[in-house]
């Protein structure tokens, strides 16, 4: 009689819960009531193990096992997405201008959409896939047609449209997260995107019109395919990836150590083919421009820099590319994130392969862009802050939470010290120079790519760029034109050596107009 109760459940007993045989109260340990406390636990025991007759026992589990079902599989991950989306919506819509990157990567896209440069004919090296992502935004979303009959972007429009990729690429990347960090862990609640969606870098560049975003985008696909075992699928969205941000092949040793070390030939070819498709179709697009490779002109414009960096440099780089980090992921959850896995430092399971293989691409990745001669910005670490935000979720729980109160701090961080000129200085120099004479020709040493964007894309006047003022002063002789050239600066530069060498060549300089951040330099030149 006794065996027979320990193994069969009672037909009536109020959310008392039998599993396999083990009897459970909805006060004990892997319970929702043991969260409300230990005190409270020993209470709701008692209360509960009281028995009736009003529902089977079957009935009851089912009104147990519901909720935290849906708890652990839908409530969370969704209020998780929720807040992700509320902090990019948020973002996305702070009053800011382009960064000098953002404002070339657009304006290579308004020219697909307004002049039908679909080829992207202008020296490009950047792969395609984000600037035509780019490009359709603007179509869909901030195109319009002129009195004159054709297309133009209004200059602010576009600041927002150019980012809608990100912004949706953003929302995704946390949904594929959430997606990825269920399938590694099946049994625990998806708590780890909040160090994703706590991350101001994160945030930031999923609201900016960079490319990164929409990278991290394919290859969080491309992990989460390899976790489940479909290899074409995973190569084909790393190859996708590398077209939108050559970085993306930064994550092929993880793939590799996740879904391919080991595994049978089969894997590896099916892994190969998917990656093909979209490099064929990469390099056909390449050759069809009919110009420079986006390969070689990638390559030329490079910083050039030594293949490894001096041992006496590694500790610098390494100093910022730990600041990078630290701000980057969010202080709040380094913190304690350090403090966490050196209390929790014994229970670290070194035999668990996603924790050393999370350990492994993170320290190479981290060496990689200490050591090699690779120019250090803090967009680079975004590749790493969901590795990161993986490895955290074993060691850390819902206090996690609290890494999201740093959101409310102004971190300028994503835009490499560029400010986010919320005045639009720059739109009112932009319109003083169109407002020069007609084809007039503008030297514009600083703001060539913001003023390339912020001119419009059908802007009569002629900008000129020269690396060095010596340069400038003998290549303008050339110019047999003798209408008056002007030159913009910012107001904080040490623009005299220019006026100085103009000077020298003849050219007569005076003060044409000062403006809030940038003054306008006429140049009349010698008779």
């Amino acid at each position: 009689m006794i065996k027979k109760h320990l193994t069969t459940p009672p037909p009536c007993r109020l959310p008392t819960l039998w599993r396999g045989g083990e009897k459970r109260y909805l006060g004990d340990k892997k319970s929702p009531l043991h969260a409300m406390g230990r005190g409270f636990r020993g209470g709701a025991k008692r209360l509960f193990y009281l028995r009736t007759t009003i529902m089977p026992s079957d009935a009851l589990d089912a009104i147990y096992r519901v909720p935290t079902r849906n708890r652990d599989k839908i409530f969370i991950p969704l209020i998780i997405l929720l807040i992700g989306w509320l902090f990019i919506i948020h973002a996305g819509t702070a009053n800011k201008r382009f960064h000098p990157d953002e404002a070339l990567y657009t304006t290579f896209a308004r020219n697909a959409f307004v002049h039908g440069d679909w080829l992207l004919t202008s020296p490009l090296d950047k792969p395609p896939i984000s600037i035509y992502a780019n490009a359709i935004s603007q179509a869909l979303f901030g195109g319009v047609v002129t009195d004159a009959g054709v297309y133009d972007l209004p200059i602010r429009a576009g600041e927002f449209v150019a980012r809608i990729p990100n912004i949706f690429a953003g929302i995704i990347t946390v949904a594929l997260f959430i997606a990825l960090e269920k399938q590694l862990s099946p049994k625990r609640a998806s708590i780890g995107a909040i160090a994703l969606i706590a991350s101001p870098l994160f945030i930031s560049l999923s609201v900016s019109a960079f490319t990164d975003s929409l990278m991290l985008m394919w290859v969080m696909g491309a992990w989460l395919c390899i976790e489940r075992r479909q290899s074409f699928l995973s190569g084909f969205l790393l190859m996708v990836g590398f077209a939108t941000k050559p970085q993306a092949l930064f994550l092929l040793p993880l793939l590799v150590m996740r879904g391919l070390w080991g595994k049978s030939s089969r894997d590896w070819v099916s892994f190969v083919a998917g990656m093909t498709i979209p490099l064929v179709v990469l390099l056909l697009w390449d050759i069809s421009r009919g110009t420079t490779s986006i390969f070689a002109l990638g390559q030329y414009n490079y910083p050039t820099q030594a293949l490894i960096h001096a041992p006496n440099d590694w500790f610098g780089r390494l100093w910022l590319w730990a600041e990078y980090l630290f701000w980057g992921i969010n202080p709040i959850i380094v913190l304690l994130g350090i403090a966490m896995m050196i209390q929790e430092i014994k229970k670290i399971r070194l035999r668990d392969n996603i924790t050393l293989h999370v350990l492994f691409f993170i320290i190479g990745y981290s060496l990689i862009h200490i050591v090699l001669g690779i120019p250090l910005y803090d967009r680079y670490i975004l590749l790493i802050i969901p590795v990161i935000a993986i490895a955290l979720r074993q060691y850390v729980g819902i206090w996690l939470l609290f890494g999201v109160l740093i959101m409310l701090v102004d971190i300028p961080i994503g835009r490499d010290g560029d400010p986010l000129d919320s005045e639009a200085t720059i739109i009112a120099l932009a319109d003083e120079i169109n407002a020069l004479p007609f084809g007039a020709i503008v030297y514009d040493h600083w703001r060539g790519w913001e003023l390339g964007y912020y001119l419009g894309a059908w802007s009569d006047k002629r900008r000129v760029y020269y690396p060095d003022p010596i340069t400038q002063a003998e290549d303008s002789l050339n110019n047999p034109e003798k209408w008056t050239r002007y030159l913009v600066a910012p107001i904080d530069v040490d623009y005299d050596i220019w006026l100085s060498a103009m000077q020298d060549a003849g050219y007569e300089t005076s003060a044409y107009k000062q403006l809030v951040g940038y003054i306008i330099f006429a140049l009349d030149p010698p008779r």
